[in-house]
């Protein structure tokens, strides 16, 4: 059973390596940046061809230096108090999806520029242990 699993993630990482690839030049974009959306869309439509289920899921991913020029017209009157303006900050709303229990995500490199030590790579396929940075809020089947 657990190289029918193997086989299956493989299979994931190809499609999602082909669809990323496809979609740079689609988007003429280096990191696909503010189409995480859409991109998780497209790469459904080809694991559905490919006999995958797979779920969108608004979430959120923690990063560790936001861009603060993205925050200048913020409020904190808009939050309950800074700390939670701060929080907001550094958990950026973010769309990849869900096959078999996994993150399947090919613009996770967007947010390279606000990591520190470790980047995120141009496709991640793994589990919410593995990748403790993806916090799920909520999918639905595509």
């Amino acid at each position: 059973m657990l190289k029918v699993y193997s086989d299956r993630k493989s299979l994931l990482i190809q499609l999602a390596t082909s669809v990323r690839n496809f979609l740079l030049s689609e988007y003429d974009s280096s990191n696909l940046q503010s189409f995480c959306h859409e991109c998780s869309k497209e790469l459904a439509e080809e694991l559905k061809k490919n006999g995958f289920t797979p779920y969108l899921v608004r979430g959120e991913l923690v990063i560790d230096n936001p861009d603060e020029s993205f925050y200048e017209d913020w409020d904190v009157t808009d939050f309950g108090n800074e700390d939670e303006m701060e929080n907001a900050k550094h958990q950026v709303l973010h769309y990849w999806l869900e096959v078999d229990g996994l993150i399947v995500d090919i613009t996770a490199d967007q947010f390279n520029n606000e990591m520190e030590g470790d980047e995120m790579p141009p496709v991640v396929v793994g589990t919410y242990d593995e990748w403790p940075r993806y916090i799920k809020k909520d999918q639905k089947q595509l």
